[in-house]
């Protein structure tokens, strides 16, 4: 709810501004992650093949979840700004493949994971015809990634981890406008290897936006995130392998 009276309050405040076009989508993403994750135990941050973890088989995460999704471009001039989230969770119960922290090889674990991502990018036009551009520009990607596992029936023995990756990227929207029916695809890319992080992220979204009358629409799209993020973090070795991937759906409106 928060979330989307912040993409609310954006679109009102800014249609104010002449010359500005603002485009907000308020919905649902429909996703799941895949992959895996690890972590050491502390003082063993060599060995971290050995407590890699499969998302779907050691933590039972296998179904799609639906998180509110919302979406809002601010375009001006050359200019086009582009600001989105989602909030993903999922509670879930497994068996450890092998070991996660301290947590034993073969225990049974109840599991909440989450993934937050915010996502604000800027564009120029560097080529504009009206009705289709393209647009490189620059992206800031924030991904919080929490895993937090106890031990069924023994809440004492348990892992709580959370990453906050701040991630800025390279970035290329492109936009066929034909009035009624509008698509955006866009990606950004980087990788980077810091003191204590290294990592991969790229993110690739679609969406298909149809305009039955002035002013209203109904969209559909598709997002993928693909993570490779490691590193240490208080003593112990971190490893998130992760794709992160589901359609979009909802109602929208233009100014």
């Amino acid at each position: 709810m928060r979330s989307n009276i912040l993409v609310l309050g954006l679109v009102f405040g800014l249609s104010s501004c002449s010359g500005i076009g603002i485009v907000a989508d308020l919905g649902v993403l429909q996703a799941k992650p895949e992959g895996s994750v690890a972590l050491t135990d502390a003082g063993n941050v060599s060995n971290i093949e050995d407590f890699t973890n499969d998302l779907a088989d050691s933590f039972g995460i296998t179904d799609d979840v639906s998180t509110p999704y919302g979406r809002v471009e601010v375009s001006g001039l050359l200019a086009t700004f582009t600001f989105s989230g989602f909030i993903f969770g999922d509670n879930s119960n497994g068996s450890l493949q092998n070991p996660y922290g301290t947590l034993p090889q073969g225990s049974n674990i109840d599991s909440d994971y989450s993934l937050t991502n915010l996502k604000g990018a800027a564009t120029l036009d560097l080529f504009n015809l009206g009705f289709a551009r393209v647009s490189p520009g620059v992206c800031l990607n924030l991904l919080e990634v929490s895993t937090r596992s106890q031990v069924t029936g023994n809440p004492g023995l348990n892992e709580d981890r959370t990453n906050l990756l701040t991630v800025p990227q390279l970035f290329l929207q492109t936009e066929v406008d034909l009035g009624y029916v509008d698509l955006v695809v866009e990606g950004g890319w980087m990788e980077a290897s810091l003191s204590d992080v290294s990592g991969r992220l790229i993110d690739i979204e679609a969406i298909l936006r149809v305009r039955p009358i002035d002013h209203l629409e109904v969209f559909a799209g598709y997002r993928w995130l693909d993570l490779d993020a490691d590193g240490i973090q208080d003593g112990q070795a971190f490893d998130n392998d992760i794709t992160f991937s589901g359609f979009t759906f909802g109602l929208g409106f233009s100014l």
